[in-house]
């Protein structure tokens, strides 16, 4: 038998394959599994090429496959979460729908800093006053590539590690007595819900001093403030805090929110409501974002 050790497990950015530098690590064994693992962190959303040298043998001195022929294959790191999440054409809009947009009585809702697109829908509520700095996209190209931006960014944030890795809150405690921050203060951070997510008290995100600070709330049903706003403290960013809801999320009458909402299906703003944010909902493949006397303000990218 020839083991498999770092002679014989290599690692490589896929870029410098095979002839580059490899990634410096060690070889654990724990019965018959053999683990790399590596001496420092690896770069995110990079693609990396794993490959067992063929000199590796079993305890017959069978190599793994036949012939002097490597095993290899390809994994990709994740995001960094600290990152945030790429918005890209979408970063310039307060608002995405894919079936209608739909503003109640008195029609007075505004979007301010931003633009508003539809894709593929084409019924559309808002009128151009109503997004005085923006522009209305409707079926175009542009709506089309918000479209698709979204949809790689929703995807994205999804594949972002929550609650169950290290390093990472479930949002449940956050109201606790013991936290360091005070009751009702988030840290930067990925936070994780399996089902619904309610803020019914107000919850403030605080930077700590840092304004580069992101927060990734994972919902895994629907998104609810109902007396409850989401505030910034201490050099925190709306533009740094994304809400990644699997299915609607609902703003509050008279609420304050901060944040960009990616929702599945629908968004849902109440009277009164002031999104410090976007909403950006229906890519789960549907969807409306329904407004009542709502303001958003985008904030810049």
């Amino acid at each position: 038998m020839i083991p498999i050790t770092t002679a014989t497990f290599k690692v490589w950015k896929s870029v410098d394959y095979p002839l580059g530098p490899t990634v410096d690590g060690i070889v654990i064994y724990l019965g018959t599994t053999a683990t790399f693992t590596p001496l420092g962190d690896l770069e995110p959303d990079i693609e990396y090429t794993a490959e067992i040298m063929p000199a590796a043998t079993d305890l017959a001195f069978n190599p793994l496959v036949s012939g002097p022929v490597p095993n290899e294959w390809t994994f990709t790191t994740g995001t960094d979460p600290s990152s945030g999440i790429d918005l890209g054409s979408a970063s310039t809009f307060g608002i995405m729908a894919f079936s209608a947009i739909t503003d109640a009585l008195p029609y007075d809702s505004v979007v301010r800093d931003g633009d508003v697109a539809i894709d593929p829908g084409e019924s559309c509520d808002l009128t151009p006053a109503q997004v005085p700095e923006g522009s209305i996209h409707k079926n175009d190209a542009v709506s089309e590539q918000v479209k698709i931006d979204l949809l790689a960014a929703y995807n994205i944030a999804w594949a972002m590690p929550a609650d169950e890795t290290p390093g990472t809150v479930n949002l449940g405690a956050y109201n606790s007595a013991l936290n360091p921050l005070g009751p009702g203060r988030l840290p930067a951070g990925v936070y994780y819900s399996g089902s619904t997510m309610n803020v019914n008290t107000n919850l403030t995100l605080d930077a700590e001093g840092d304004p580069a600070a992101v927060w990734v709330f994972h919902v895994g049903s629907s998104l609810t403030t109902t007396t409850g706003s989401v505030l910034l403290d201490n050099s925190a960013q709306a533009k740094n805090v994304f809400w990644v809801v699997d299915q609607s999320a609902t703003i509050g009458v008279n609420t304050i929110f901060n944040g960009n909402i990616l929702a599945g299906l629908s968004i849902t703003a109440n009277t009164g409501s002031t999104i410090y944010g976007r909403l950006l909902g229906g890519t789960g493949g549907g969807g409306t974002i329904a407004l009542q006397s709502a303001t958003i303000w985008v904030p810049a990218p």
